[in-house]
């Protein structure tokens, strides 16, 4: 038994809460002096208490795998594959399907992580997120920027309650995505901005990092 079977097991199974993850831990202590370590008891509270004490992801990224995991699909997302990180072997790449971060020369071998990078097994096959990247697309505008650039621009709720802005040229995306993009960049570094038209989506590059977002109606 190590961490990754651990991980494994943990992938899926529902958050406990606080106090029933401490019930549980507690029947599991006063019972340690009668209970073998490969019990599936011992198993089951440990999967559980690796859920439990996951951290939360900081609003300021420490790491590109803090930053890669901001864009993962959410826990209810039917499409669970997208609930990882995807590494090709090249490229770490985490989406939920309206917007994609990568980060270009991993280490990393081939396969799917959580948001900690403990390997998990999945056999999915990952959507082809190279042919929605910026690189060779026709018509692409590329405006040199920065952080608060980006941020300064004009913020509306449109009709769906969302909180839209206007990135460039009439190119609305959801404010949060922006923010979650240039979460892990500082202010000084110089940004890319990559578009090619109010209905594709845009880009922002920095050094190996690439965030893509999908437009959003404005009305």
């Amino acid at each position: 038994m190590n961490i990754n079977d651990i991980a494994n097991a943990a992938n899926g199974r529902k958050k406990l809460p606080k106090a029933e993850m401490y019930s549980e831990f507690v029947d599991l202590v006063e019972n340690l002096d009668r209970t073998d370590i490969t019990d599936g008891r011992v198993y089951d509270v440990l999967t559980s208490m690796y859920n439990f004490f996951q951290p939360p992801l900081p609003v300021r990224p420490k790491t590109p795998e803090q930053w890669l995991a901001r864009s993962m699909a959410g826990p209810k997302d039917c499409r669970y594959y997208l609930q990882y990180i995807y590494s090709d072997g090249d490229i770490l790449v985490a989406t939920d399907g309206h917007r994609l971060h990568t980060h270009q020369g991993t280490s990393y071998p081939a396969g799917f992580y959580d948001k900690n990078m403990q390997s998990i097994k999945e056999d999915a096959k990952y959507p082809d997120f190279k042919r929605i990247l910026p690189d060779g697309r026709k018509g692409n505008n590329y405006l040199p920027t920065f952080k608060e650039s980006l941020l300064d621009n004009t913020i509306k709720i449109n009709s769906t309650r969302l909180e839209i802005i206007n990135v460039v040229d009439d190119i609305w995306v959801q404010t949060q995505y922006l923010k979650d993009a240039l979460s892990f960049f500082s202010i000084e570094e110089p940004l890319e901005l990559i578009s090619a038209g109010p209905l594709d989506s845009i880009a922002i590059k920095c050094s190996d990092y690439t965030a893509v977002i999908m437009p959003i109606k404005a009305d």
